[in-house]
């Protein structure tokens, strides 16, 4: 009976430290599973937050753009914006409340300034109103003198003095730049005296009808300047 005892005893010392090892295992076991998933834990939390980041910078730089209207290409004084000028792009929205934001607001109207390729358009830089500002103005060009013109042609006014209109002649001057064409002759006299009617802005008129009154006229034509 005493042998059974210590042998039954000896089962139940031992018993504790086969579960300490088997814990020992097991706990090795889940550390090495954890060491293992590391590497995906922390390479999914990067992507996240670089999704998130990615997502911020364009949000935040669709935000800071608006539309406004640009110019294609250099446009003088009391030129006539026509639908070939301008065309509607994104800008940054820095002084957006200044921008011209719809082609509506310019075709039509009339360049209060020199404006050049890629500038964004200004309240300030165009008439209010084109029909208010244009005006119509009829110019007497020497017989052999006369381009071939089309309507909404762009042309530069040269005035040469003469006798007529002032006290002493001089070298021809610029008069005014890139004015468009309203109508010309469809047949050209070399043997006349043609008429051609000019669309200049109010402020334009007084220096052109000076100009006729001082001397000859005689128009430039600005090469591929069409309206």
């Amino acid at each position: 009976m005493n042998v059974k005892m210590l042998r039954s005893t000896d089962a139940i010392s031992v018993t504790p430290q086969q579960s300490a090892h088997t814990m020992r295992n097991r706990d090795l076991m889940v550390r090495t599973r954890s060491s293992l998933r590391e590497p995906r834990l922390w390479l999914g939390i990067f992507f996240l937050v670089a999704s998130v980041g990615i997502t911020h910078i364009l949000l935040n730089r669709s935000a800071a753009q608006v539309s406004a209207v640009v110019v294609t290409h250099d446009l003088a004084p009391g030129s006539i914006v026509n639908a070939q000028d301008v065309v509607l792009d994104a800008v940054s929205e820095a002084n957006s409340g200044h921008y011209v934001s719809s082609l509506d607001q310019v075709i039509g109207h009339v360049v209060s300034q020199e404006l050049y390729a890629g500038d964004v358009l200004r309240q300030q830089d165009v008439a209010v109103s084109g029909a208010d500002s244009v005006r119509n103005v009829a110019v007497l060009i020497r017989a052999g003198h006369l381009p071939q013109l089309t309507h909404g042609s762009l042309v530069d006014v040269w005035v040469t003095p003469s006798l007529e209109g002032m006290s002493a002649p001089g070298p021809a001057t610029l008069a005014l730049e890139k004015v468009v064409v309203d109508s010309a002759p469809e047949v050209v006299d070399a043997t006349a005296d043609s008429a051609v009617t000019l669309s200049v802005n109010r402020q334009q008129v007084q220096q052109l009808v000076q100009a006729m009154r001082d001397g000859l006229i005689d128009l430039v034509v600005v090469p591929g300047g069409v309206q």
